[in-house]
């Protein structure tokens, strides 16, 4: 009996199973017969890229009237609507026809309507996921558009991502509707014929595009794009991967991708702007690695004047374009030429953009930045640049006080700081308290984040000018100069191809070595190490002239280290002399580098006249040097003074040949004279009264 119990209750089981296995097999047809039905309406839907194309193209431009725009869509919406009117009255193919002419729908520049069918669509055969899924797809991609690149500065190894501009209560509602519509379309059953593997990937992809998983969000896109069913929604994909590519630095990719879409999407605004912030990151890419930035800066500011003219209200804009701006005159000024007219542009950009909202962060920094490369600049052709100092630090003491903890606004304080201290040097202020301050905002800086190479170089840059400071008051300047040495040491380390820092710690050594000079010391070594680093910013960079310079003037003190040690100090003169005539070939206006040669060919006179050979050509091809320098900056009372010194040399000589040297030494006290307008100057006196003496005698 118990045996007989035991079969009864398995034979019940089993036939359970069998009846489990029978309406699964009923129910995988029943689904099965539903995905056939769905995948003939999909292939009939991928033979309509063309007018689906062409919806896109006119959906995307702004400016079309709304006559224009109903001829645009009358053609395409047809082969729709014969799409819709040839689809079978089942429940499953009406659903998946609802939701995809919804899409269509939406591009016939009826986003309410399309956004219905898809709902529609849902209701319709709750099985079928396509209403929900097209719905996420329509709100992910103005979500997309929404989400705005990062805000982007240059720093000195390339681009800085600044924080993605804050989601709005809009976008928060959108990303919340699509989590909801993405789980919806997931539990679907029905998808096609193929499954819903290649479909869950777009899924996927917008859920990590979302969350900010770029690298998984870049593999989804890339596996989407390989969908044929998706082949309509081809350039919101390429978008969307565009941008997540921006923000992996891969932006000859993203490039690619964003061309891709302006191709059938050629008046769209957020393509046309993403495309305008991927040039200015490569323009900054490039001036990093080495290379001459402007031509993508140039393009990138077509860009910006297109989305501009497009839509005047985007404050993202300006906050770019002044961004872009910046980048320009920073390459204009490394190959000499005058890059006041990017920079105050860039500040009258930064101005739209504070005006419009006082409150936006970036604006301030953007026209402080700009401000101080302003002042800077006037500062380098003898224009008093304090005002614009005066206003940028205002403009970081403003971004502070909202933000406390962005180092990147204390660290452009300390730069202005130290700006306006050197500024002011000269009219009678003691920069010291400027320079300390300066210092302070740098220590801020790197406390909020260390090891960041920008504030470990302007902290540097500071405290070289304490070293300067501290030896034009008689100190002992090195220990100053060997701090700044060791910050540029640690950004160097950690960036080998710093080119800002290799120069400026070059500069430092060059300074390490005027100090020991002055002490007796051999200062030889450390003019080789500022050589070694200015030529090494060459190697990665052979168009900076700023460091062609450089290395020329390491050079001239090179020979004027071997003279004083009774070398014959000729072929270091000769190279120096070189390498500013070099500077010259390419930069024929460059103020400094006429100088700079004028001082070379001088001095080489000079250790010509001590070994017996006649240097009057030497002294008057300087004093010709000098006297170009002066036209392109009448301004540059250093070149006024080396001139008058010169002229006195050259008036001796001329006193010892017999001939007249008063109109010389006459040109020398009108040299002092006007040098002597800034202020008082020993050295200037003293010069002076040289060419007294000279002219008694």
């Amino acid at each position: 009996e118990d045996g007989l119990t035991w079969a009864n209750q398995e034979m019940r089981r089993l036939d359970e199973i069998a009846e489990q296995t029978r309406r699964r097999a009923d129910e995988a047809e029943r689904v099965l017969r539903k995905a056939r039905l769905v995948s003939k309406v999909l292939a009939r839907w991928s033979r309509l890229a063309g007018p689906l194309r062409e919806l896109e193209r006119t959906f995307y431009d702004e400016k079309l009237h709304a006559e224009t725009l109903r001829e645009r869509i009358a053609a395409p919406w047809k082969r729709i609507e014969a799409f819709m009117r040839e689809t079978p009255d089942d429940p499953t193919s009406q659903a998946t026809m609802l939701a995809f002419a919804g899409w269509a729908r939406r591009l016939a520049w009826d986003h309410a309507e399309g956004i219905e069918m898809m709902r529609k669509a849902a209701a319709t055969d709750p099985e079928v996921p396509f209403g929900a899924f097209m719905e996420a797809l329509a709100l992910s991609s103005l979500y997309v558009q929404e989400q705005r690149l990062p805000y982007t500065n240059s720093g000195p190894i390339g681009l800085l991502h600044g924080a993605m501009p804050r989601e709005s209560n809009l976008m928060r509602a959108m990303r919340e509707r699509i989590g909801m519509l993405l789980e919806t379309a997931q539990r679907a059953p029905v998808w096609g014929q193929q499954g819903a593997d290649e479909f869950v990937c777009v899924i996927d992809a917008m859920r990590s595009t979302q969350a900010e998983l770029h690298e998984r969000a870049e593999k989804e896109l890339t596996d989407s794009l390989g969908v044929p069913e998706l082949a309509a929604f081809t350039s919101g994909l390429l978008l969307a991967r565009a941008k997540v590519r921006f923000r992996l630095d891969r932006f000859t990719e993203a490039l690619e991708d964003v061309q891709e879409v302006i191709e059938t999407r050629p008046v769209h605004y957020d393509a046309r702007l993403t495309r305008a912030s991927i040039l200015l990151a490569l323009g900054i890419q490039a001036r990093a690695q080495g290379t001459d930035p402007r031509e993508l800066l140039q393009k990138s500011l077509q860009e910006y004047d297109w989305c501009a003219d497009a839509r005047p209200s985007d404050l993202a804009v300006p906050v770019a374009r002044g961004s872009a701006l910046m980048e320009l005159g920073d390459a204009q000024e490394v190959r000499g030429l005058d890059p006041r007219k990017a920079y105050q542009e860039s500040v009258e950009a930064s101005n739209a953009v504070v005006a419009g909202a006082p409150v936006l962060l970036q604006g301030h920094l953007n026209r402080a930045s700009a401000l101080w490369r302003l002042g800077t600049a006037e500062q380098a052709r003898g224009i008093d640049g304090r005002a614009r100092f005066t206003k940028a630090i205002a403009d970081c003491d403003a971004a502070i006080a909202d933000h406390p903890d962005w180092s990147m606004a204390f660290d452009l304080r300390g730069t202005c700081r130290v700006s306006l201290g050197t500024a002011e040097q000269p009219r009678g202020t003691d920069p010291m308290p400027g320079l300390e301050q300066a210092i302070a905002d740098f220590d801020q800086a790197l406390a909020l984040a260390q090891g960041d190479p920008s504030a470990l170089a302007n902290r540097s840059n500071a405290v070289s000018r304490v070293g300067r400071l501290t030896a034009a008051r008689g100190g002992d300047p090195r220990v100053w100069f060997e701090k700044a040495i060791a910050d540029l040491d640690q950004a160097i380390e950690r960036f080998p191809r710093f080119l800002e820092g290799l120069d400026a710690r070059g500069g430092n050594w060059q300074l390490l070595g005027d100090a020991e000079a002055l002490r007796g010391i051999d200062p030889r070594p450390r003019y080789e190490r500022a050589l070694a680093d200015h030529a090494a910013v060459l190697k990665i960079a052979p168009d900076r002239a700023t460091a062609r310079l450089e290395c020329a003037s390491a050079r001239l003190r090179i020979a004027e280290a071997e003279m004083l040690r009774g070398i014959d100090p000729r072929p270091s003169y000769e190279a120096a002399i070189e390498g500013y005539t070099k500077t010259l070939e390419v930069n024929p206006e460059w103020a400094n580098a006429w100088a700079s040669r004028g001082s070379a060919r001088f001095r080489l006179g000079q250790a010509e006249a001590t070994q017996g050979i006649d240097a009057r050509g030497r002294y008057e091809s300087g004093i010709a040097d000098y006297e170009e320098a002066l036209k392109r900056n009448p301004g540059f009372l250093e070149v006024r003074l080396n001139r008058g010194a010169a002229r006195i040399v050259l008036a001796q000589v001329q006193l010892d040949a017999g001939e007249d040297p008063r109109p010389t030494l006459e040109a020398a006290l009108a040299d002092f004279a006007e040098a002597l307008k800034a202020g008082p100057n020993a050295q200037l006196h003293n010069n002076a009264a040289n060419a007294w003496l000279c002219l008694a005698r």
